[in-house]
């Protein structure tokens, strides 16, 4: 990942996956676009360019409850296992 910035007026976050890619493609047309969900990843004909995070601040705080939780399971887990 070459630039990552945030728009906070939109609440998005473009990611260029590499600059040399982004740039080129300014000046040639994204070939295509798929719509993920919370994501856009913006494709040339060959390849990703850019992943464009949508709703930032509700997918930061879905990914940090996640990883509370996935620790939590896991602390849960290997507390069990050694009660063994």
């Amino acid at each position: 990942m070459k630039k990552i910035r945030y728009s906070q007026d939109v609440d998005a976050m473009p990611i260029e996956i590499s600059v040399a890619r982004a740039r080129a493609e300014r000046h040639r047309p994204v070939a295509y676009a798929e719509d993920e969900g919370k994501m856009i990843l913006h494709s040339s004909s060959e390849e990703l360019v850019l992943i464009e995070i949508l709703d930032v601040k509700q997918f930061r705080s879905n990914l940090l409850a996640s990883e509370f939780f996935i620790s939590l399971f896991s602390f849960s887990a290997s507390r069990a296992s050694s009660a063994v």
